[in-house]
């Protein structure tokens, strides 16, 4: 939930980056429903308890899980981490890779090694933090 709230304060900087935020949620409806109105998202918070929506896009949601899909619906990058959904990327992270995503120009990355920043021993390493 602390991602999310983030997230939602930092929208603006998401849409200037290019993005439009979905959230997507493997808990029950009713479930997705209260957190909707606790934190009341400026973006769609949705339920897909079977995975059905990520499935679309031949993702898994599962624990914590970060997309960013082209305006061509392909995937640019993704991040999923079955284990420990406490462990996501750094803000400073989601809007680079969301002006990336937003470039049609760019090509996808290829894994998350190939990204600004990267999972290690349960932080992240970014070697061009600012």
């Amino acid at each position: 939930m602390r991602q999310l709230v983030e997230l939602n304060d930092n929208l603006d900087d998401l849409t200037a980056a290019g993005a439009t935020l979905l959230a997507i949620s493997d808990d029950s409806k009713p479930a997705t429903t209260r957190l909707s109105r606790r934190i009341s998202p400026k973006f769609s918070l949705v339920s897909d308890p079977d995975n059905e929506l990520a499935e679309r896009y031949a993702a898994d949601i599962r624990g914590s899980a970060m997309y960013w899909v082209r305006p061509d619906g392909t995937i640019h990058y993704g991040y999923t981490d079955p284990i420990n959904a406490l462990d996501r990327p750094p803000l400073h992270m989601v809007i680079e890779l969301a002006r990336e995503a937003a470039d049609a120009t760019r090509a996808p990355r290829a894994s998350e090694f190939d990204a600004p920043c990267r999972p290690h021993k349960g932080a992240w390493i970014c070697p061009n933090e600012p």
